[in-house]
């Protein structure tokens, strides 16, 4: 078998040329520069980014200082108030081994009973009602669990009897676990057409009979105790047959 020439160019070695090595490799000093413009632009990035914070951090140190002074002027009030300001005096009587302290318009007291303390209101001390006159006697028949608290709803200014009324039922009910009854002397309004009508003539039932009367007393007559005065002076009158109750001022 012959041999074939192979048309083939002959491949001929290019020489070696500076400049060429120069145009594929670039030069120190270029890539020094392009690191350089590199480092500066990633410096310029953090410059910004630290400009941000800086901008952020005078409103955040605001908040904090704003919240320091509160704490401060809270924390300074505490202490004058507590320390330095004089304590708030109150007005204070002792009776009968009872100590007596009026907070705003109400005298309070203490009372036992059993295991039980009892926190007294009364609008009046024991001395403002001394003078308050109780006459007559009471009979067994005032001795029953239920009494009928009631008032004529012609009176005029009713709301010191409600005032009355209320003091009355609080310590039946809760102090000598008594059952007051609600109760009107006639069926001549609104409000006592639900309730019993009962004077100090309704015999065998325990009655107290509120009245509104020029003349501050208290008139005990059988199984009915009639509490009369004007206005404050029927409050006074209630308080005062209350300190008897409770064994504060005897009669």
């Amino acid at each position: 078998m012959e041999k074939k020439d192979l048309d083939v160019e002959p491949v001929h070695r290019a020489p070696f040329r500076k400049e060429a090595m120069d145009a594929l490799v670039p030069k120190k000093e270029k890539l020094e520069k392009e690191e350089g413009k590199g480092d500066s632009e990633s410096q310029n990035t953090q410059n910004i980014e630290e400009s941000d914070s800086e901008k952020e951090d005078p409103g955040q140190k605001r908040i904090i200082l704003w919240v320091i002074l509160i704490i401060v002027i809270i924390f300074g009030l505490f202490v004058i108030t507590k320390y330095f300001l004089p304590e708030k005096e109150y007005p204070q009587v002792t009776y009968n081994n009872f100590r007596f302290v009026k907070i705003d318009l109400i005298w309070y007291t203490q009372w036992v009973k059993g295991n039980t303390t009892y926190n007294l209101p009364f609008r009046y001390n024991p001395y403002e009602v001394e003078n308050v006159s109780v006459t007559g006697d009471l009979d067994a028949r005032f001795n029953q669990r239920e009494i009928y608290i009631t008032h004529d709803p012609a009176d005029a200014n009713l709301s010191f009897v409600a005032l009355s009324a209320t003091s009355l039922s609080q310590s039946l009910a809760k102090a000598f676990n008594l059952k007051p009854v609600g109760a009107c002397a006639r069926n001549e309004t609104v409000g006592c057409i639900d309730r019993p009508i009962v004077t100090c003539q309704t015999e065998n039932i325990s009655v107290i009979y509120l009245k509104q009367d020029p003349e501050t007393k208290v008139v005990l007559n059988g199984n009915c105790m009639t509490i009369q005065g004007q206005d404050y002076e029927l409050l006074r009158a209630t308080d005062r047959i209350l300190f008897e109750w409770y064994r504060i001022l005897k009669i």
